[in-house]
């Protein structure tokens, strides 16, 4: 029992495979003890291994055993072979989800669509009083377009303008200078207009007529700057001489025309606006120069304003 008890010293194992054209060597240290079989160390070189074993019970020394390390063939199950029917159905439902995508992407769209916006160039004519007083004008517009329904016959629009009815150029003498020095006087009649209303689209077709009634505001203003003659820069004075605000209202009739049906439409947007202004003051190039030359401020006509603005431009949808 006592012996049995004792502490067993350590064994030193080498081991050193002399078959190999290169030697290995593995030194291992083991502690003997009593129970199953322990491993220690193996010997690796090219396709065999070595495993030593130790069981105190049985025997007092290391007992070397050698084992092929080949890997087992693995039997692989032949893979089922398709036929020519199968193949066939797989294909045609990969290719119609293919076809029925390209028809959607290629199919035009609605040609408001849900909402859509344009710029436009514009011209002027003066009706009424405001015709005998001032003449056409010119400048740049900008439209916004929202639709009420999913086919956008009926829609919301909102118009802003920018007009130029006069424009005048005169070159005066800096004060102080005996003439030497030149200054330019410029003198503009601008009008800028805001209006919203409700619009009917006549079709979706490539060519859509349409109708609008509107209502807004309209801001009349006459501003002289003056600059220097070969000066590039924004003007270093001016004064607005004359500006008025007012109700406007009116109605627009235009066409929109389908110019390009890819993922955002593009049509042209002819058309023409009317607005009337009930009770306004303006200036025109005649009241400014008779100031001018009187040396007074210019004196505003007031009255009715009415014109209609001739519009080209293009609309495109946004979504």
């Amino acid at each position: 029992m006592q012996s049995s008890m004792r502490r067993r010293k350590p064994i030193d194992i080498a081991l050193i495979n002399t078959n190999a054209r290169i030697g290995i060597q593995v030194l291992a240290r083991l502690t003997p003890c009593s129970g199953a079989g322990v491993v220690v160390g193996a010997v690796r070189q090219r396709e065999r291994r070595w495993r030593i074993t130790l069981n105190s019970s049985t025997m007092p020394y290391p007992r070397l055993s050698k084992r092929s390390a080949r890997p087992r063939a693995r039997k692989f199950a032949p893979a089922p072979v398709l036929s020519a029917r199968v193949l066939s159905a797989l294909a045609l439902s990969a290719f119609l989800p293919l076809t029925a995508l390209h028809a959607q992407m290629s199919s035009p769209r609605a040609l408001t669509g849900r909402a859509s916006g344009g710029v436009h160039a514009q011209v002027s004519e003066p009706k009424g009083d405001f015709n005998q007083n001032t003449g056409n004008g010119g400048g740049i517009g900008v439209s916004l377009l929202w639709g009420l329904d999913k086919q956008s016959i009926a829609n919301w629009r909102l118009d802003a303008s920018f007009l130029t009815y006069g424009n005048e150029t005169r070159r005066i003498p800096l004060a102080g200078t005996g003439g030497l020095v030149k200054l330019d006087l410029r003198t503009s009649n601008n009008i800028v207009s805001v209006v919203t209303g409700p619009q009917i689209q006549f079709g979706n077709g490539p060519v859509s007529p349409y109708v609008s009634a509107l209502g807004g505001f309209s801001v009349f203003w006459t501003q002289s700057s003056v600059e220097g003659t070969q000066n590039d820069n924004s003007p270093f004075a001016s004064t607005t001489n004359n500006d008025d605000i007012s109700l406007a209202y009116g109605g627009a009739a235009g066409t929109y025309i389908r110019v390009y049906n890819g993922d955002r439409p593009v049509r042209l947007d002819l058309g023409a606006r009317f607005l009337r202004h009930d009770d306004v003051r303006y200036l025109n190039d005649k009241l400014v120069r008779e100031a001018f030359q009187a040396n007074r401020d210019p004196v505003p006509l007031r009255g009715r304003a009415d014109f209609i603005t001739y519009y080209l431009g293009v609309n495109v949808v946004l979504y």
